[in-house]
């Protein structure tokens, strides 16, 4: 046990057993134990994608090792990843070229006319004597008195009445109406002449472009402008003749 001599202040060690006491220290011959080194954990090999996992170690090196599917022997180098596997891309028919609106495709006995819808086709029967020119001339005004007496006396109503029989082929016939009522009253209280030749035009370009008849928008103005009461009446003896079926199939 050691102590401390008061006098002098050096360090002195005494026997428990004996009872004596010295100046050296009883256990400076004696070795102290060597502390144990710290072991560095081993980080795990990390294998590249697809690489598969070692099927051992090597207890001398501690190096992994495979086993090569191929030969069946053992080897220090991975195994070479295999190819990754696609699924095949789905095929799908090709698409079918849609009709333009306002194409006309013959068709026997009668013409058929195809015109997109929000997603719906517009079937418009019309027989092949229908197209190509109107039934009858721009003055046969008499073949029905009462038709050339409307659009002679009423001529906003012939036209939504002409309108009405195209099953909105030819406008609407409220909104046209309308637009004719607006167009000659109001030149009017300004002092100019009615405009609504404009809108009997339009209603006379798309009767022609459904049955397919031959004319363009100069020939439909002068005319239009012109009579327009041998045009309306005209255009009701054509379509009362030939009158517009309509059936409404998906499209594809």
């Amino acid at each position: 046990m050691m102590h401390t001599d008061p006098t002098s202040g050096r360090p002195y060690w005494s026997h428990a057993a004996t009872g004596q006491t010295q100046w050296e220290d009883p256990n400076a011959g004696v070795a102290k134990p060597a502390m144990p080194a710290m072991q560095t954990p081993q980080q795990p090999v990390q294998q590249p994608m697809g690489v598969p996992p070692p099927v051992g170690t090597d207890p001398a090196t501690g190096k992994p090792y495979w086993l090569d599917p191929v030969t069946g022997q053992t080897t220090w180098n991975p195994p070479a990843a295999p190819a990754p596997q696609y699924a095949a891309a789905p095929q799908y028919p090709p698409m079918q070229q849609q009709q333009h609106p306002g194409m006309v495709m013959q068709q026997q006995p009668g013409q058929m006319q195809m015109i997109g819808v929000a997603g719906m086709v517009d079937q418009v029967q019309i027989p092949v004597d229908a197209t190509g020119k109107f039934s009858s001339g721009l003055c046969s005004c008499f073949d029905k008195c009462g038709i050339c007496c409307m659009a002679a006396w009423c001529p906003c109503i012939s036209l939504n009445q002409l309108l009405s029989k195209g099953g909105m082929r030819l406008g609407d016939p409220c909104g046209q109406t309308a637009a004719w009522i607006a167009l000659c009253c109001i030149p009017l209280v300004c002092g100019c002449p009615p405009c609504c030749c404009f809108i009997e035009m339009q209603a006379r370009t798309s009767m022609r472009t459904v049955y397919n008849i031959m004319g363009g928008g100069a020939e439909d103005f002068c005319v239009t402008w012109c009579c327009p009461f041998c045009a309306l009446t005209q255009e009701h003896r054509h379509i009362d003749k030939y009158p517009i079926m309509l059936g409404v199939v998906p499209q594809e």
